[in-house]
């Protein structure tokens, strides 16, 4: 889970979509959870209709609202809206763990033991 927000983060182009139709699904709980539909035009120009974004809203998205998307460059018809929050959590994580493995390999060769 956590690597997929990274790579989409990291590596998945991004597109203006427009919603044209939103999917309902039920939740846990019987909550009502909200998938939009999009249509978009990828960086190389590729037309996509009718795609449903992988992850559901919690609130019915606008049908005309034009969104920010995010799409794997190798199969767009895979896309997701970037929720920041869950951006800067990931980036966050792969900081500190970047951060944590440095110091473990700097404690390596410099002779400090990080663990005492």
């Amino acid at each position: 889970m956590v690597g997929e927000r990274l790579w989409r983060v990291l590596r998945g182009h991004t597109a203006i979509a427009t919603v044209v139709d939103v999917k309902i699904e039920h939740g846990e709980e019987q909550r009502l959870l909200y998938v939009p539909v999009v249509d978009f035009v990828t960086r190389d120009g590729q037309r996509l209709t009718g795609v449903a974004l992988k992850d559901a809203l919690g609130r019915n998205p606008r049908i005309g609202r034009r969104v920010r998307i995010i799409y794997r460059p190798r199969n767009p018809a895979w896309a997701t809206m970037p929720m920041w929050f869950q951006t800067f959590v990931v980036l966050l994580g792969a900081i500190l763990i970047a951060a944590f493995a440095t110091g473990c390999i700097a404690g390596v060769f410099f002779g400090r033991d990080w663990f005492s």
